[in-house]
């Protein structure tokens, strides 16, 4: 097989038809990997992506593999030396599992093909956050990296004072009938909570249980964003507005593309908790993303009665997945889920620095505009440092190909 790469918006957009087929023949993707949720990130203007297409071997072969990255550009002060770093495209977009696809058939081939093509790629430190990949997709997948010199380091992804375990994903594979899942619950107490809270919603006649559509969606994201603001703020500071913006556009553009579930529980005009939720209709399941909640009030039956929707709308619609996503705090498993663990992985080049001092050529023009306006330069001096370092690596580097020039491909055996 041979590996291209794929980098214009247009030759991207393309590979769409191709990427909904390989996601239905890739056993393990899920959501994070599907062309409606990766269409919507690779078509945003504020990243550098590249699309590694793995295909059988000739220029016509049938592809069976796609790799979405994203490469940043960065100035190191200490080593007076841009340098490249890679990241799965996925984590831009708030991606819960990452990695690539491949037919599953081919799945130790094309990991190794990717693999040896990455290790050829110039950059210094390539970061895998939530990586989710088989044992043997894994390790055929980094053997070549390890192979070729690099530092391949593990870590681990601990939140709320160390409590709760990041990596962990508790997921629910959902019987087809709702009586049936509850009946399936190993705690007669979590059984008995959720009727109680149930009937608690259907017979007060102040609370009322609404889902987003084109003509409430600005008012429900109002609801959730704001409720899950009000929760962080205090321990998120400074960084809470960015975040709850950034928040906002991934759920919209999850709208955007028909696969958003919000979910909002009212008492009369007042919101008391609203859960934001990714829905793959390709492979039918749920992804619980975001809760918000009144923390004015204690209102213990708040998130069983939205879980407890969110269930139930899940199995009416024919998902066969409830996933948590990241985090194994304890009140997920009442709801009768197993874990799932991923990865945290990065791989660095000695000396922190790109293979020969030589920076991707794709990235020259983003270095030229960190040099514009001074991001991660410092003072003018360090500027000019920055700008005659980079004039030396560009003398380095050798031109570059587009995706369709023989030199940008990659054979393997």
């Amino acid at each position: 097989m041979h590996i291209e790469k794929f980098e214009d918006r247009d030759g991207i957009a393309a590979l769409g038809p191709v990427w909904d087929r390989l996601y239905h023949e890739d056993e393990d993707a899920l959501f994070f990997l599907s062309w409606p949720f990766m269409a919507q990130v690779l078509a945003q203007k504020d990243a550098r992506w590249r699309v590694l297409v793995a295909r059988e071997q000739g220029a016509e072969g049938r592809i069976i593999g796609l790799l979405p990255l994203r490469i940043d550009t960065f100035w190191s002060r200490s080593r007076r030396t841009w340098h490249n770093e890679v990241q799965l495209a996925g984590r831009h977009h708030w991606g819960q599992y990452n990695g690539f696809l491949c037919a599953s058939s081919r799945e130790a081939e094309v990991a190794s093909a990717f693999g040896t093509y990455l290790a050829t790629m110039p950059w210094s430190r390539m970061s895998m956050r939530y990586l989710h990949l088989s044992p043997r997709r894994r390790q055929a997948f980094l053997r070549p990296l390890e192979e070729a010199g690099t530092r391949i380091e593990e870590h681990e992804i601990r939140i709320n004072k160390g409590t709760v375990d990041n990596l962990v994903c508790p997921h629910i594979e959902l019987p087809s009938d709702y009586d049936a899942w509850l009946g399936s619950l190993a705690s007669g107490n979590a059984r008995q909570k959720l009727r109680r809270f149930a009937r608690k919603v259907e017979n007060d006649s102040e609370l009322r249980l609404t889902v987003a559509d084109a003509s409430t969606l600005e008012r429900d994201l109002d609801a959730l964003i704001g409720l899950w603001t009000q929760k962080w703020a205090e321990s998120t500071g400074a960084h809470t507005r960015r975040r709850a913006a950034r928040y906002r556009h991934i759920l919209t553009s999850l709208a955007a593309a028909g696969s958003l579930h919000l979910p909002v529980l009212w008492r009369g005009d007042r919101p008391l908790g609203a859960m934001g939720y990714a829905v793959d209709r390709q492979k039918p399941a749920v992804y619980f993303l975001i809760a918000g909640r009144d923390e004015s009030e204690p209102l213990p039956f708040v998130g069983w009665a939205l879980h407890a929707h969110g269930i139930r709308w899940a199995i009416e619609n024919g998902a066969r997945r409830y996933d948590f996503c990241h985090g194994d705090e304890a009140y997920k498993f009442a709801y009768g889920a197993t874990r799932l663990r991923l990865s945290y992985v990065t791989v660095r080049r000695p000396g922190g620095r790109n293979p020969q001092g030589r920076l991707d050529p794709a990235t020259f023009d983003d270095a030229r505009a960190i040099l514009a306006d001074g991001r991660h330069t410092g003072d003018p001096r360090e500027s000019g440092k920055a700008a005659r370092a980079l004039e030396v690596q560009r003398c380095q580097t050798v031109p570059r190909l587009s995706a369709g020039d023989p030199g940008s491909i990659a054979r393997l055996p």
